[in-house]
């Protein structure tokens, strides 16, 4: 048994019949954010290179939970496992330009957990010098040069053979 002292009296719980939390917890994102040259801004779905540092701050409403209340998140497009804390505040630096998925799910405290649905998506684009673009943009560059090196070539070939062959005609007509 356990005796809990109230304002009434005591009060006897049989330890035996107590029921874990059925109870789901609610989990959201309260705040996302990114940062850049020191400055904080609201983290959009798109972002550039330099916006590679990402902070999500967490909220759950398990209200028996107090300190024993903990999260599991990942971030797809990083990494698919899932990672446990107590934290509220997850942080991820130096993100290379890809697609991601934020998930986040919260447990209550008798291990219950929500079922992962609250996520953020976003794009991390790449720097200029490293999209399809350019890529492309400097194979025809590189294909461009090789040709008008190939026709500056044939053209002063012919140069020198129309050269030579006028040089034989006019020694043909002294002879």
């Amino acid at each position: 048994y356990l005796w809990i002292g109230t304002t009434k009296g005591l009060v006897k719980c049989e330890i035996a019949s107590l029921q874990p939390n059925p109870e789901i917890p609610f989990v959201e994102i309260v705040s996302a954010q990114f940062e850049q040259a020191g400055k904080f801004s609201p983290l959009t779905s798109k972002l550039n290179y330099l916006q590679n540092h990402v902070s999500f701050f967490l909220s759950s409403r398990a209200l028996l939970a107090g300190k024993n209340r903990h999260y599991a998140y990942r971030l797809l497009g990083l990494d698919s496992n899932w990672v446990h804390t107590s934290e509220q505040k997850i942080e991820f630096l130096g993100l290379q330009p890809g697609k991601y998925r934020f998930q986040i799910k919260a447990y209550n405290e008798d291990g219950i957990s929500s079922d992962g649905n609250t996520f953020f998506e976003f794009v991390i684009s790449p720097p200029w010098w490293k999209t399809t673009l350019f890529y492309v943009s400097l194979i025809l560059f590189f294909i461009a040069l090789a040709l008008a090196i190939g026709y500056s070539y044939v053209r002063n070939m012919r140069k020198k053979l129309q050269t030579q062959y006028e040089i034989k005609a006019q020694i043909n007509e002294f002879k």
